[in-house]
């Protein structure tokens, strides 16, 4: 019970509950130790499993108790994205360098360290997963090294994590000296400070990237239209505590790899019908800039100007230019993509798990965009109603004051995340430009949205709105009338 108080008073803890304590000649262990953080503390929810360390059998008992290090062998915290005022702030944050009179420690080594921040909003949502954690006090606080595990902070997902180092100062705030991360062949290395505290505490974020996936950069709705790598600078600013979060700005080039547009644009199929001497299908970009700024929940693609140059010849095979934002759809957007709820519908009771749901159309595509939101903005991770298993219990516990429906609905939204086979669609607003050699329509002549550009080229104005798998539908449409009608009159 004294040691229970010690760990209550140490974590700043309303709640603390403390399973199966045991001890000999020279150590002890816990079992789980769960807590839920108070006004004054760092976190919401803390987990840590199976935690030991050196002790005599006068420790806890009488006199000071030094202990060099703490091992446990995972933990789960789920961390404040800020605080109600400024005071509170600095209290909670001040929490971390406090020290225990008669209980001391130098160390903590986690095999498997998952601490999760952000709140409602997406866009502010970040994590660390299952990263082994050696944090270590230093004169001005802690110094935290992480190696494996994964990394993700706003539209930067599931990231290795080859190397982090973070430097916690009572005096200074947050400040990430290194961080070396990976996807698939592409890197990312990036450091990052701390520039104001209070409520709302706001970072600066410096970094380089190479050879880095799209894919991992942008939703769904957009990389089934483009792919490839990029190389190139990027600087965010920004805090998790409010509904913008961090916002990143990126100067990319296309990498060795290239941008290439995907051939599900209607327009493309089009091109390579038309140009009896090139192929539009597979166009790679693979010079040139363009710039990707976030802020919120939306991207914005500007300054595009990216070339497609192939291999041993000095001429562009066609140019794109322009700029376009892209964003999560709303229940306005979708209101007429009734075939979007009936595709999905055909796999409701796989996907949904409601057979009865198929009976009623009209509930049917409510509870749908209801468990497509679901999905898409909550964050698993960050929500989690921490679960410890008791291993003589035989079951999972819920954490003190939690009722059986929070149980429930934690299982849910990780079921729903993990066999999910759909996501939220993107609508876009915009306009792109894509230059190609006139002769590609010597046959038909300047179709509708194509002008005469420079040095012998043809520019297609191609207008980005709506969806984006159909974003540039309709100018294809117009294109295929056009040329029914031209067929008509020859």
């Amino acid at each position: 019970q004294e040691l229970e108080k010690g760990i209550t008073a140490g974590l700043n803890a309303t709640e603390v509950e403390a399973r199966k304590f045991e001890r000999d000649f020279s150590s002890g262990n816990y079992g789980a130790i769960l807590a839920i953080g108070g006004k004054e503390s760092f976190y919401d929810h803390l987990e840590a499993v199976k935690s030991s360390f050196a002790m005599q059998p006068t420790n806890g008992l009488f006199g000071d108790w030094n202990t060099e290090v703490i091992n446990v062998e995972s933990i789960r915290l789920s961390l404040k994205a800020g605080e109600s005022s400024d005071e509170t702030a600095t209290s909670s944050y001040q929490a971390l360098f406090q020290k225990q009179p008669s209980f001391s420690f130098q160390k903590i080594k986690v095999e498997r360290a998952t601490l999760t921040w952000g709140f409602s909003s997406p866009a502010t949502w970040g994590g660390i997963y299952s990263s082994k954690l050696q944090a270590k006090r230093s004169a001005q606080g802690w110094s935290l090294v992480f190696k494996g595990g994964t990394f993700s902070q706003g539209i930067f997902r599931d990231l290795e994590i080859k190397e982090l180092h973070a430097d916690l100062l009572q005096d200074g705030g947050l400040q990430i000296t290194q961080a070396e991360l990976a996807a698939g062949r592409g890197s990312l290395s990036l450091i990052a400070k701390m520039t104001s505290g209070g409520a709302s505490p706001n970072f600066k974020v410096e970094g380089s990237f190479k050879e880095f996936p799209l894919t991992q950069l942008t939703p769904d709705g957009i990389s089934d239209l483009i792919e490839g790598t990029i190389s190139g600078e990027l600087t965010a600013t920004g805090t998790p505590n409010n509904s913008d979060g961090i916002c990143f700005h990126l100067e990319a080039k296309p990498g060795e790899e290239g941008i290439q547009l995907k051939n599900r644009l209607p327009l493309l199929r089009i091109l390579s019908h038309l140009d009896f001497e090139r192929s539009y299908r597979k166009i790679i970009f693979n010079q040139g800039l363009f710039r990707l700024e976030t802020k919120g929940s939306k991207l914005s693609f500007s300054d595009i100007n990216l070339q497609s140059i192939p291999e041993g010849s000095e001429k562009s095979l066609a140019t794109l230019e322009g700029a376009f934002t892209a964003k999560q759809a709303t229940t306005e957007d979708l209101k007429n993509e009734t075939i979007i709820f009936d595709q999905i519908a055909e796999n409701s009771s796989a996907t949904i798990g409601v057979e009865s749901l198929l009976k009623e159309s009209k509930n049917l595509k409510k509870e749908i965009f209801r468990q497509f939101a679901d999905l898409q903005f909550s964050n698993p991770p960050q929500e989690l109603y921490f679960l410890a298993e008791d291993p003589h219990a035989g079951e999972k516990q819920l954490l003190p004051g939690q009722s059986e429906e929070v149980n429930k609905r934690f299982k849910r939204r990780l079921t729903l995340t993990n066999c999910r086979s759909f996501r939220m669609p993107i609508v876009v607003e915009g306009q792109i430009n894509l230059s190609v050699p006139s002769t590609t329509f010597q046959r038909v002549g300047n179709l509708p949205g194509v002008t005469a550009g420079e040095e012998e080229t043809s520019k297609i104005a191609i207008p980005l709105s709506g969806l984006a798998s159909k974003s540039s539908k309709q100018l294809g449409e117009d294109w295929q009338t056009a040329m029914e009608n031209i067929e008509r009159n020859r």
